[in-house]
């Protein structure tokens, strides 16, 4: 595990992935917390010796000319939002054929 403090005084804990201690924290975060809505991978440009870093906030301060890290967002959390934009669309689809009846 190593610790890290960035230019924008953020300071958090990060692990190689797929290490043991990546699969520790893994297991922890679960069984203690709530799985996060969204992690970060670093940059495979930025990575040092010990591989890409994942962080539970997006703490690498990259531009898009240096290479963005990769954000992941739980599927669950997509699912959801799926489900809430065809729910609105069929209400929007209702609306305009209530409209379209009201006018004729």
């Amino acid at each position: 595990m190593t610790s890290k403090t960035h230019g924008d005084g953020w300071s958090g804990e990060h692990y190689p992935t797929g290490t043991r201690e990546w699969m520790m924290k893994k297991k922890k975060s679960t069984d203690i917390h709530p799985d996060h809505e969204r992690i970060w991978l670093q940059n495979a440009n930025d990575a040092g010796d010990e591989g890409r870093m994942w962080c539970e906030d997006k703490v690498w301060p990259n531009g898009p000319e240096e290479g963005e890290p990769t954000e992941y967002m739980r599927a669950d959390l997509i699912k959801k939002a799926e489900a809430d934009i065809r729910m609105y669309l069929a209400r929007i689809n209702e609306l305009e054929n209530a409209l379209a009846e009201a006018l004729k």
